[in-house]
């Protein structure tokens, strides 16, 4: 793993690097779906 979560210096939980990163390093990969108004406004009519 890339990343680490724990106790921040500066306020509460920080994310931190865990290894040496090189600039357009993956650190994680999401995926979402896109929805647009009139979508969501025909789900909320169901």
């Amino acid at each position: 793993m890339k990343i680490i979560v724990k106790e921040s210096p500066v306020h509460g939980l920080g994310v931190f690097a865990a290894v040496d990163l090189a600039a357009g390093d993956t650190l994680e990969r999401c995926a979402y779906i896109v929805i647009d108004d009139d979508d969501l406004q025909e789900e909320n009519r169901l």
